[in-house]
């Protein structure tokens, strides 16, 4: 994936950066990021896909979108 992105990197005016939860390898976006000097600089963003969210509840800090998920989530479900 990353040598389409080099390919392309001339002809784009940006990039979104999709990773996978648990797959990709942290170090090797930091790595990637770090060293496609083209690809970090045309980077508009990072998603982050196929989010497990019961393990995300563990990165919560106070005050944060993530702390009040589960409440949104209540509120806005449909009754059965």
């Amino acid at each position: 994936p990353v040598v389409d992105a080099r390919a392309m990197a001339s002809r784009v005016d940006g990039f979104l950066f999709v990773v996978e939860w648990g797959k990709t390898a942290r170090h090797l976006v930091r790595q990637l990021l770090r060293d496609e000097v083209e690809i970090r600089n045309k980077c508009l963003g990072v998603i982050l896909n196929k989010v497990d969210q019961r393990k995300l509840k563990l990165y919560r800090s106070f005050g944060s979108s993530e702390y009040y998920q589960s409440h949104y989530t209540k509120y806005y479900q449909d009754a059965a």
